[in-house]
Order: structure tokens, then sequence, then C-alpha cells
């Protein structure tokens, strides 16, 4: 069976072997692989550890995204259709308009519920990650992942890797390598 565990160790040996798979797989370790080609003097460069948080932290990132859009779908709903996050988004209009409802601590109750809910929704793949780096340390038999693994949670390293592995300029690296490599597997597109 294949499960998150199996591919997050398989990430792993394959970033620590600096191993890299046929066109055209797109995986973090063929993904890292280019980057370290493609950006030898480019400023300050991001980690094997950079990138195994990122490949973990956009994995949990979809998951939760997809969770949350099945989840939205069972949202009640309000008179004449509207969904509370509907309700919200009028609410904010509103307020930077300068306009009053007469709704308002209802309204100013549906505004918190959905900052709670955008906080908690941002915190889930960071606990998701961490839990999973956490369990891998824990099991793992071989001392050079270990103490990989180790390395990013040694002190605060982990809240810092997976800062850095937010950045919109890995995601936009990320991105285009990706891109690249899926060109390269087709024949016949450029």
């Amino acid at each position: 069976m294949y499960t998150q565990l199996a591919a997050t160790k398989r990430l792993l040996y394959d970033l620590l072997e600096d191993r890299r798979h046929g066109l055209p797989c797109n995986c973090g370790a063929c993904v890292y692989g280019v980057y370290l080609e493609k950006n030898k003097a480019e400023g300050r460069r991001y980690s094997k550890r950079t990138f195994f948080v990122y490949s973990l932290r956009s994995d949990f990132s979809w998951a939760t995204f997809y969770e949350w859009n099945v989840l939205s779908s069972q949202i009640p709903r309000l008179p004449g259709g509207r969904d509370l996050f509907w309700e919200a988004r009028e609410r904010r209009k509103d307020a930077r308009n300068g306009k009053k409802s007469k709704k308002e601590q209802r309204i100013l109750s549906i505004d918190i519920y959905v900052d709670e809910l955008k906080e908690r929704l941002k915190s889930i793949p960071k606990k998701k990650t961490l839990g999973l780096i956490k369990k891998l340390a824990k099991e793992e038999k071989n001392e050079k992942a270990r103490a990989f693994l180790q390395s990013i949670l040694n002190k605060k390293s982990f809240y810092t890797y997976y800062r850095r592995a937010g950045e919109p300029a890995l995601f936009k690296v990320v991105s285009e390598i990706r891109l690249d490599l899926l060109k390269a597997g087709h024949p016949g597109k450029k």
C-alpha cells in the first residue's frame, strides 16, 4: 500500500542520494536536481532541507485545500441561498464603504468565525508536516537520514525551513522547473 509515509521516505532517500528519475517525473528530488543545475550562482540558494519541507508542505496544503472544498459544500445556507462566507465578505465590503448593517452582531460573529477558520486551515499543513517529520525521525534506522531529519527538527529550525519553504520565490522556481520537466517529457512540446 502506497502511503504518505512511504512516499515521504522515498523522497527523503532520493534527496539524500541525489537520485533523479526519468522524464516526465517532477517529484521533489528531480526538481531539486534541476534546481542545482540551473542556479549555480544566483544569490542564496535553497537547501535540500527546504525542498524536502516544501514538498511536504505543498502536499499537505493541497490536501487541506481539497478537504476544505468538500467541507465548504456542507456549510449551512442563510435565507436567500447565501452562505456564511458570502455574508462575511459583504460585511467587510460594507465596513470599507462606511455602511452600517442592522445585523451587526450576527455578522460580526460570522467575521470572527471566518477568521478563526482561516487560521485553523493555515495551521493544518504545518502541524501535519511537523508530525510526519517527527514520525520519520523516530522510525528511521539509517543514520544519515535520521541526522538529516533531526537537523530540520533541531530547536526552531523547522519553523525557519517551513517559512522559507512558503516563500513565493521558491514556489515560482519550483513551478517553472516542473513545467520544464513536463514539457521535456512529452515529445513535440517545446
